[in-house]
């Protein structure tokens, strides 16, 4: 079984934070943390690829839609670690945005869905690093 794409962990002398320049240390878990993330954003892409074609193009919209808002949260220059971090406090602006988008589809309310919209935009982390 493949386990993915490999995340470089930051250290405390190149994770800084979004307020500024101070540098912080890297919370302990971390790496259990991006495991766990990874593994639940991997189950978002699959269970994506399996939407029925009658609900795909609304929930599509939903993945579209959380990438754009991770843009936004977070900027085109972000670490592994800081999306995870996002992800953790993601469930109740994930949902609005969700029901936002697709108010007629509860399908896209999901939040694998917004798991699969985090697997996407993890591809755009400084540290993503594919296996080959």
């Amino acid at each position: 079984m493949s386990r993915g794409p490999a995340l470089a962990i930051p250290s405390a002398a190149t994770h800084r934070g979004r307020g500024g320049n101070r540098l912080i240390a890297p919370r302990a878990g971390l790496p259990e943390l991006l495991d766990y993330t990874r593994l639940r954003w991997e189950d978002g892409e699959r269970r994506l690829r399996n939407v029925p074609p009658a609900s795909r193009r609304q929930v599509e919209r939903v993945v579209d839609q959380t990438v754009a808002e991770l843009r936004r949260r977070l900027g085109s220059a972000f670490t592994a670690a800081e999306l995870a971090e996002l992800y953790e406090a993601s469930s109740a602006w994930t949902m609005a945005l969700a029901v936002r988008v697709a108010p007629r589809e509860p399908l896209a309310w999901e939040h694998w869905v917004a798991d699969a919209a985090f697997a996407r935009y993890l591809r755009g982390a400084t540290d993503w690093q594919s296996k080959s």
